[in-house]
């Protein structure tokens, strides 16, 4: 990457992550708030939307789990299911936000390179709008690990409906003026396929006349080149 693309990107990533990073600590109450404002209502819809289509039977941990929206839709329906954020904040609004609804919060602050879940333990990991830390090595290799073979990753990556149609042109532009990836299919391709998770990114209809942007992948056998 030249010098000048170099510095836009830093200076991007570095304003966004000081936001986001507030949003989930100190602004933690702001969340909820932020959230339907960019997304005219609907981000909550939009995770649930996802969470529901995981099948009923399979075990799933969210990474990032925020509120707890997806939470609220295993738990109604009894499905056995975990969570891990590293925002303590949000991790206690969620927690409490499921009490209220009578039900038993199962969420762990932790981050996501470092989950502590056993080995082939779970069927499902879904991560909904997540930070960078998604294409990190380590978070891959933690991923795999927790899922069983032939489990599911899903990441729900950005939605183009909103103001979030700016995020995700973002993602996407992002993505290739970092000089590591020409698309957002080719940054997932290049963390995830060594690790034998074999995934596509695909645009998919969610209410609100948006379209989600997700990465699914099945946990297959490693590679030793990522082809």
């Amino acid at each position: 990457m030249n010098p000048v693309g170099r510095a836009v990107h830093q200076a991007l990533r570095w304003s966004v992550g000081g936001f986001l990073n507030w949003l989930y600590t100190r602004g933690a109450g702001m969340y909820p708030w932020v959230a339907r404002a960019v997304s005219n209502g609907h981000w909550p819809t939009w995770v649930r939307t996802v969470a529901g289509q995981i099948p009923l039977e399979a075990r799933v941990l969210e990474v990032g789990f925020g509120p707890g929206y997806a939470q609220e839709v295993w738990a109604a329906r009894g499905q056995p299911a975990w969570g891990a954020d590293l925002s303590l904040a949000m991790a206690r609004r969620a927690a409490r936000r499921l009490r209220e609804q009578g039900h038993s919060p199962r969420l762990v602050q932790a981050r996501a390179q470092a989950l502590p879940f056993p080995a082939a333990s779970v069927d499902w990991v879904l991560s909904t709008f997540p930070t960078a830390y998604i294409l990190e090595p380590a978070t891959a290799r933690e991923f795999a690990r927790v899922l069983r073979p032939g489990g599911h990753l899903w990441v729900l990556v950005s939605v183009e409906g909103g103001l979030l149609r700016l995020w995700a042109r973002w993602a996407q532009w992002a993505a290739r003026l970092s000089g590591r990836a020409a698309s957002l299919q080719d940054a997932f391709h290049k963390v995830y396929a060594p690790l034998g998770l074999q995934g596509t990114v695909t645009w998919e209809p969610l209410p609100g006349r948006a379209r989600g942007i997700l990465f699914r992948a099945v946990k297959g056998e490693p590679t030793t080149t990522g082809a």
